[in-house]
């Protein structure tokens, strides 16, 4: 990359690698998952607080009903639940079952497995990801 690259250009390329490794992943490892259900099932993330299922939505850039639709086959597949939002009932949000832990962590496993990492030191990568994470903050 050279020097007059733009960092519009280089985010653009950035979010060109991800989506490339994650169309990877999904072609080969999601068992006929869409894509956009693969970045649902990323994004309920076991260990985080829960979110209504209307912020993931606004989250992927999709409409509610939608999300609603994506969680739903998830739900039919095994894969998550609907619940009531615990901090107010008139919501619901998204819950992985043991299935979609698991698939869930072969998913990221394959997914981190592609990207081309190694190129970075460990400091470098900790700096990366301390950045994007800085990043989707924002977003």
């Amino acid at each position: 990359m050279g020097r007059n690259t733009s960092t519009a250009e280089r985010a653009v390329m950035l979010g060109a690698l991800v989506a490339s490794v994650a169309r990877d992943v999904v072609a080969e490892s999601a068992g006929g998952l869409t894509e956009s259900e693969v970045r649902l099932l990323w994004m309920v993330d076991p260990k985080a607080p829960p979110k209504i299922i209307g912020d993931y939505a606004e989250l992927m850039r999709f409409d509610r009903g939608s999300l609603s639709l994506i969680g739903g086959k998830l739900e039919r597949l095994g894969l998550a639940r609907r619940i009531p939002f615990p901090a107010d009932r008139r919501f619901r949000t998204l819950v992985l079952t043991p299935a979609g832990r698991r698939l869930r962590t072969r998913l990221i496993k394959d997914a981190a497995a592609r990207m081309p990492l190694d190129a970075l030191t460990a400091k470098e990568q900790e700096r990366l990801f301390t950045l994007l994470t800085k990043v989707l903050t924002a977003v």
